[in-house]
């Protein structure tokens, strides 16, 4: 028998430390309705910052989306900047007529920018992974699916070494490797460590910020309706801090990527776990 952990980050991570090896990264997304004719197509520009354009036909005429503003996740003060950037990138091309829909989304980054798609570890063989798909998922996905299928069937892959989960390449992985780990390290000793000003009066509605409430950090926000969400911010994959994001109204570790709502209930691993609310 033989299973597959295709749920975008592998909920099992500790064997293999993929934790260590990914690069949790957001991306923004805007359908709108422009003034011209857009070509038919999949554009991505070749320089940075990175942007990507398609065409969708709908029932209501042609809808353009449009990607960009990548960032780590739970590193940006105000996320809703990302969406107005990204906007008036777009307005800066083309004549708006208007942004329908925006969403963002998440996926993660290995250390040299290749899919793990194989066995998930030593010990492991009969369970396969497939992850850090880098936001190019349609492609990557496909060759997943070719990749795994052959290993459980027993079938020799052209591919598999290309995608091994257990590959290490000094020249391609090291520095990123470094890099990640590093700033890993110093946003969990950053949060642990700091005391964060400011008062529960001092959140608006429809704002989240971390708070130093009777000597503990709290995560609180603030609905519409005034009533004061509370949770014990820190993230119950590895204790790193989670931060506020202010346009999907979440906590995210700027760790690892867990994601959680505003009572705390886990929308997006590695975490398997709630936030404490606050005080438990």
């Amino acid at each position: 028998r033989a299973g597959v952990l295709a749920t975008h980050y592998p909920f099992y991570d500790s064997p293999g430390f993929y934790y260590a090896r990914m690069e949790p990264s957001r991306s923004y997304v805007l359908g709108l309705r422009i003034d011209e004719p857009f070509p038919d197509g999949t554009f991505i520009n070749a320089e940075g910052p990175t942007h990507s354009w398609r065409s969708q036909p709908t029932g209501d005429g042609e809808l353009v989306l449009v990607t960009g503003m990548e960032h780590r996740a739970g590193e940006s003060v105000d996320t809703r900047e990302h969406y107005r950037d990204l906007e008036a990138y777009v307005r800066s091309i083309y004549p708006v007529r208007s942004v329908d829909y925006r969403w963002s989304a998440q996926d993660y980054i290995t250390n040299d920018g290749v899919p793990y798609i194989g066995p998930l570890a030593e010990g492991h063989e009969n369970i396969y992974i497939a992850t850090g798909f880098r936001k190019w998922g349609m492609t990557n996905g496909t060759a997943a699916a070719t990749i795994l299928t052959d290993m459980i069937r027993g079938r020799a892959s052209p591919w598999a070494e290309v995608y091994a989960p257990d590959r290490f390449k000094p020249a391609a992985s090291a520095r990123r490797f470094l890099v990640h780990n590093i700033e890993v390290a110093e946003k969990y000793i950053g949060g642990v460590i700091s005391r964060p000003a400011g008062d529960l009066a001092d959140v608006p509605p429809g704002e989240g910020r971390v708070l130093m409430i009777e000597g503990q950090k709290a995560g609180v926000f603030r609905d519409r309706e005034g009533r004061v969400h509370a949770v014990n911010p820190t993230c119950t994959h590895m204790g790193c801090v989670a931060a506020w994001n202010s346009a999907e109204e979440t906590w995210d570790c700027p760790c690892h990527g867990s994601r959680f709502d505003a009572d705390g209930k886990v929308i997006h691993g590695p975490a398997v776990k709630d936030l404490k609310p606050r005080g438990g």
